[in-house]
């Protein structure tokens, strides 16, 4: 996935349902006026299923 930094791995645990929120600890940007903290980077699963197989 694109980050901030550049392109990541991102692990996807079994069982992981549609609208679930995976979590990049201190992956994100810098929090304001603290360069050196950085907040964590969320990504929200979407999952899109093919109307024919």
């Amino acid at each position: 996935v694109k980050t901030v930094d550049g392109v990541n791995e991102l692990q996807i645990p079994p069982g992981t349902q549609p609208g679930d929120v995976i979590v990049l600890s201190k992956r994100g940007v810098p929090k304001l006026n603290k360069p050196s903290v950085r907040g964590d980077h969320l990504f929200t699963v979407k999952v899109t299923l093919p109307n024919r197989i």
